[in-house]
């Protein structure tokens, strides 16, 4: 696409199935691969918080990194940086702190609508991908582990993290977070197992009641 088409900016999923964005960002820059802009502005998305995350984005080429979820006034903040006197940073109107996204809340509507004020179009786009692509996605992790793929798994369930603390979804996230943390590596591979699939029915469930709210979210959005 960027070898066809001239963009601003690229936000680049640092956790892609496949190709990761680091690969990605690789590709982008080697002259060769023939991006109209192999010197674009490439901001990471990221669910990981930590300090050397971050340099090992920056590292890799790219300008700026943002972790999930997202906030308007994140967003408005990098791009002020990338193109001063072409983009305002707002300054954030609420006194109140971020919550982490370990908050244990089904769907979080308010802060959600408070993040994407100002950007209802956004917001709708990514209700709808949320909506439209979670249970597939965990469908589709359900089937790796089935046949014993217990990396495909976890790397379906990262992704999903990164979705469920985007939308603000922090049951799901929790859920996530205890596949993440556990170690498949046990002595009996039948033990292993048995908590992986308890752990997937956990996360399973988790996901079907942030689908509903979130489905109940945007019907009374369309409302308005």
């Amino acid at each position: 696409m960027l070898a066809r088409h001239r963009f601003s900016v690229v936000f680049m999923d640092c956790s892609m199935p496949g190709m990761d964005g680091f690969e990605t960002v690789r590709r982008i820059r080697d002259r060769s691969a023939r991006a109209l802009e192999p010197d674009i502005p490439i901001i990471a998305i990221t669910a990981h918080s930590q300090a050397e995350d971050r340099e090992r984005c920056l590292a890799a080429g790219m300008q700026g990194c943002l972790v999930k979820p997202i906030g308007s006034s994140e967003l408005a903040r990098i791009l002020s940086q990338l193109f001063p006197g072409q983009v305002s940073a707002r300054p954030m109107t609420r006194t109140k702190a971020k919550k982490a996204v370990t908050d244990p809340t089904i769907f979080d509507a308010r802060e959600f609508s408070a993040n994407y004020a100002g950007a209802d179009d956004i917001a709708a786009q990514i209700v709808e991908l949320f909506l439209k692509q979670s249970q597939a996605l965990f469908d589709e992790a359900r089937s790796a582990l089935a046949r014993g793929d217990a990396e495909t798994f976890r790397a379906s369930v990262h992704r999903l993290k990164g979705a469920a603390g985007t939308i603000g979804c922090g049951r799901v996230v929790m859920a996530a977070d205890a596949i993440m943390g556990f170690d498949p590596e046990l002595p009996e591979e039948s033990t292993a197992r048995a908590t992986l699939e308890r752990l997937a029915d956990d996360f399973n469930r988790e996901l079907g009641l942030a689908l509903a709210a979130v489905s109940a979210y945007r019907e009374t959005t369309r409302a308005r």
